[in-house]
């Protein structure tokens, strides 16, 4: 090591005494109990030699006062480990008991017994339990302090690093709670099959990293270009063993605070009035410690099992906890209570080992690629459509869970409906007649609001109830300063699009024109409150799908699904950009006002894009010339000299140059001038003076 300046070379010892406890290398303590040890046997002498006689009320007196605490003193951190290292301590005290003639005789137990004196051992169990009771019940208070810091991050998953990682470039002061002892520990558990259903796209032949990005759904941000999902494994669908490695490299190498093995609780708001929320956050882990923060981010995720009012459910097995061995499963009939990816992620496991598998849900399952959400059932689960389709014995099944009732009967488990009386019905062709060897209960996860206690949390309405409800700030509509990132925040865009996958929750988080990447569109009357940039004129680029495109009961793999002429841009299907003008913001009123299936309040001018089937959108003709007419007429500006200093540059770069070029530039009428550009070339003498 070095300080100031000069190389200090650090000494290297087996042994170190501190405060009277000698401390070895390996944490075992031995040499201490050695030591003290000889000091009680050395008192034990000094004590024999000037007392001539002992009885039972002096000598326990001296041994309490004199010998014993040598070998308590500081047990709490050496507590002998050792079966030798607690004989010895064991030995002092048996032979102190000896020192008495009438006892001497007696066994060591009954010896204690006649002067009163627990075991070495005993004290020390004791006590154990003792600082243990007092933890539980917080007897002891090592809050007496508040830790204080601006930002609290509950979670340390992918959400929460990303977040920490803002902090940390920031220079904020922050801290960033996680209750296990590494990032993402959910991954470490789920998906139980430990086959993730992101995308890990490795190439996309292009070199733009933002473009690169856009399409590797795992990868968080960051200045490191090392650090991306894609440089760890070359499996399409990742192991999340592979996830969680790269969580960790990701908090270690970028130095974020996370403050590990914290589990913090009792969270609420406090009246304060000197800050702008009129109160602070706070909250107490494990030990009692109390923390203290100006803003909530709540980055939990959801993780806690959505189990149905449904009688009986107590006897199906938990996704969270069932048995991942086959071999359980061989020859038995299944049926799974769900039908999202965890639910179709247990069938395509199982199926090659059951006889069957039935699957039952209260809602039909939707397919991601009809209805573009990737939140719903992804191809990688779906094997067991094929062989319910195919009558390969497999089946899915729709109902109300809650009108049903599970009860056993022998070793089967019998499904019917909760209000009759278990008795055979003269209607037997129903799809629940016969019963099941195994039941699984695999029906997503909720929000888990317990960390709140008794502080109530707003939830969404339907099937958004497994999310908070929050502003479209991602504040919660219970306690302004507390926000959700990651998939807790996901209830603003809910099957609409990737907020609750990380390639989606990643970016939610003097110029005469300037660009905002990721700005929240439903706040957009409020761009100068929020970005502190007074616009006057405003442009929104969103990615959006055709609206009729994949309804339910649509073919969506029709003929004529795609739309390739720019004229009709605006009946592209599938995700294409949309450009909305507005020459000044939209206010408020306008943005409650606009309808239900409105992305924005109507624009003074709106452009589509058509899409694309490679997804670049750099065709001249079809993107690239249009989008320049509708620039020009929002702008009231010629933006052609930008056209033809594109072809100079692809002349100047490239051996062959768009067609575009070829009929125009590179057929002689070259730069379009401009008073600049003839002030330019004259001065450097390429042409005559004008």
């Amino acid at each position: 090591m070095t300080s100031k300046g000069e190389r200090i070379t650090l000494e290297s010892v087996t042994l170190e005494k501190d405060l009277g406890v000698t401390i070895d290398c390996d944490l075992k303590f031995s040499k201490h109990v050695s030591i003290q040890v000889n000091k009680a046997n050395n008192l034990l002498a000094l004590i024999l030699r000037g007392f001539t006689m002992l009885d039972k009320v002096s000598l326990p007196t001296l041994y309490k006062s004199i010998i014993r605490p040598h070998l308590e003193y500081g047990n709490v951190v050496w507590h002998p480990t050792l079966k030798g290292d607690e004989e010895q301590l064991e030995k002092v005290q048996r032979r102190a008991t000896k020192l008495i003639p009438e006892l001497q005789h007696l066994a060591y137990c009954d010896r204690l017994r006649k002067l009163d004196l627990p075991s070495l051992y005993y004290r020390r169990a004791r006590g154990d339990m003792i600082d243990c009771y007092k933890h539980l019940t917080r007897i002891y208070n090592f809050a007496q302090s508040r830790i204080y810091h601006d930002y609290c991050v509950v979670g340390a998953g992918p959400s929460g690093l990303q977040m920490g990682y803002f902090l940390e470039s920031k220079g904020r002061d922050y801290v960033v709670f996680e209750r296990s002892n590494t990032p993402g520990s959910f991954f470490e558990t789920y998906p139980r099959h430990r086959k993730l259903i992101s995308i890990n796209k490795r190439h996309t032949g292009q070199v733009n990293p933002e473009f690169n990005l856009r399409h590797d759904w795992n990868s968080l941000l960051s200045h490191d270009p090392d650090l991306l999902l894609t440089k760890y494994t070359r499996q399409m669908f990742p192991h999340a063993d592979v996830l969680v490695k790269y969580l960790r490299d990701y908090e270690q190498k970028l130095g974020i605070n996370v403050l590990y093995n914290t589990s913090v609780t009792n969270i609420r708001p406090v009246d304060d009035v000197t800050v702008s929320d009129g109160h602070r956050f706070l909250m107490e882990d494990q030990r009692g410690q109390q923390y203290q923060c100006r803003t909530l981010i709540m980055a939990t995720g959801v993780g806690q099992p959505n189990i149905p009012d449904m009688e009986g459910i107590q006897l199906a097995h938990g996704y969270e906890n069932m048995s991942l061995d086959p071999e359980d499963y061989e020859g038995k009939t299944v049926l799974i209570l769900g039908r999202g990816n965890t639910a179709f992620e247990i069938a395509t496991s199982l199926y090659g080992s059951t006889n069957y598998i039935h699957m039952l849900s209260s809602s039909r399952a939707r397919l991601s690629w009809s209805t573009h959400y990737v939140g719903d059932l992804r191809a990688v689960n779906n094997d067991l459509l094929d062989t319910y389709q195919l009558k390969s014995l497999d089946a899915i099944m729709e109902t109300d869970l809650e009108k049903l009732a599970l009860f056993k009967r022998g070793d089967k488990i019998h499904i019917t409906h909760a209000d009759n009386d278990f008795l055979p019905r003269r209607v037997d062709n129903t799809a629940l007649r016969d019963p099941y060897d195994i039941v699984i209960r695999a029906l997503g996860f909720k929000f888990d609001s317990s960390i709140f206690n008794k502080t109530e949390i707003t939830r969404g309405r339907l099937r958004a109830s497994k999310f908070p409800t929050i502003y479209h700030n991602y504040e919660s509509v219970d306690h302004s300063g507390m926000f959700y990132a990651g998939t807790a925040s996901h209830s603003l865009d809910f099957r609409k699009s990737a907020g609750g996958f990380i390639h989606g929750f990643r970016y939610t988080d003097g110029q005469s024109v300037q660009y905002l990447e990721e700005f929240p569109i439903n706040l957009l009357h409020q761009l100068p409150q929020r970005t502190g940039i007074e616009g006057s004129e405003v442009m929104v680029i969103v990615m959006e799908y055709g609206h009729n495109f994949s309804r339910p009961g649509n073919d969506i793999f029709r003929t004529d699904r795609t739309v390739r002429g720019p004229c009709e841009a605006h009946k592209s299907n599938f995700l294409h950009p949309v450009i909305y003008y507005y020459s000044s913001l939209p206010t408020e009123s306008m943005m409650k006002s606009r309808g239900a299936q409105d992305t924005l309040p109507r624009p003074d001018a709106l452009h589509h894009i058509v899409e694309d089937f490679t997804a670049f959108w750099t065709s001249q003709h079809s993107h690239i010339l249009p989008l320049r007419r509708f620039l020009e007429h929002v702008t009231n500006t010629d933006l052609r000299s930008f056209f033809s200093s594109s072809c100079f540059q692809a002349a100047m770069t490239f051996t062959n140059v768009p067609q575009s070029c070829v009929r125009g530039y590179m057929e002689g009428r070259g730069l379009m001038s401009t008073p600049e550009l003839t002030d330019v070339v004259s001065r450097h003498g390429l042409i005559d003076q004008i």
